[in-house]
């Protein structure tokens, strides 16, 4: 079988499978990117490891044919699809969590405990590894690899960091659920969550968090709502109301289950509300709103591109960010 290896800057070896990522510079490249080839209808997938799986349990020699098995940066669909065509059918016995896995790392998707528990353990280990000396990519690709069957039956087994996470989202998602705290309105295709700053206040950008201190982790609000829907989430301050348009979770993504979702242009809508905006933050859209949250579209941020405090009331940003979808 193959084996693991990271993606630098230069060609890898001609016999190497890229998985979850657009480079095209090795033998083939499987991936649920956007810009990647398109693979074979029977082979697709909401994510790069449900491709693999698909690849292993339909012809599982396409995977033996490879050498090396490479990715360009590492996250959960990106590790797992890497570890998976390596070990080969195998693996196949865990296929439902390791894809339900991946849809919650890459798409902040709820899926059932046992998958987000995977996930963050393997946010854990990605942690570790980038926190040790040395070339930290490769080795994490071969750590997981080598002991994946271990890692999952470990992530449904006790372990502080993970048993706080699940317990902070829980009771996140029971107050959204209950309205407790939380101002929820749902009209035409946006969501807004309005809640107020707490003891930890909320990570914007936690792509690779575990989230045991956070007023609302992200991961809360999903599910909550159809997959069409953009998420106006807004955290209260004294100063005002932090606010950040996110497109659903998944479409970044060329997904095949969950529905294509068109993002759309939101320069008109931002220059509208920086006109009557009376605090001293930024209204701003993608590529900067990316850098709040990964499917961000919109948002208030200061001089230095972080979370600000807008003064415009819920009403006017809701009502401008329908417009702009109206128009998509």
């Amino acid at each position: 079988m193959p084996a693991p290896r990271f993606l630098g800057p230069e060609a890898p070896p001609a016999d190497t499978l890229i998985v979850d990522c657009a480079r095209t510079d090795g033998a083939a490249t499987w991936s649920h990117w956007p810009d990647a080839p398109e693979l074979l209808t029977a082979w697709r997938a909401d994510t790069s490891t449900g491709q693999v799986l698909r690849i292993l349990a339909q012809d599982p020699q396409q995977c033996a044919a490879f050498s090396w098995v490479a990715n360009d940066h590492l996250d959960v669909d990106g590790v797992l699809a890497v570890a998976c065509a390596c070990r080969g059918t195998d693996i196949l016995p865990y296929a439902a969590v390791l894809e339900a896995a991946a849809e919650c790392g890459d798409f902040t998707a709820w899926v059932d405990e046992s998958a987000i528990r995977l996930c963050w353990h393997l946010h854990q280990i990605i942690g570790q590894e980038q926190a040790a000396a040395g070339i930290w990519q490769n080795r994490c690709l071969e750590r997981i690899t080598r002991t994946l069957p271990e890692i999952i039956d470990a992530s449904g087994k006790a372990d502080r960091q993970r048993d706080a996470a699940w317990q902070c989202v829980s009771a996140a998602r029971a107050r959204v659920q209950a309205r407790s705290g939380v101002t929820v309105e749902h009209l035409g295709d946006v969501v807004s969550v309005i809640w107020q700053r707490g003891e930890y206040g909320h990570a914007w950008d936690a792509f690779l968090g575990v989230p045991s201190h956070d007023d609302m982790p992200t991961l809360a609000l999903a599910g909550h709502w159809p997959d069409t829907c953009f998420r106006l989430a807004g955290e209260h301050r004294p100063a005002g109301t932090v606010y950040v348009l996110d497109a659903p979770g998944h479409s970044w993504a060329a997904t095949v289950r969950r529905p294509r979702v068109r993002w759309p242009d939101l320069g008109r809508a931002a220059h509208r509300l920086q006109a009557v905006e009376t605090a001293a933050c930024r209204w701003v859209t993608r590529p900067q709103a990316a850098q709040i949250s990964f499917v961000g579209q919109l948002a208030t941020v200061d001089a230095n591109g972080q979370p600000a405090a807008s003064a415009l009331p819920l009403a006017t940003v809701a009502a401008a960010s329908r417009e702009a979808l109206r128009a998509r």
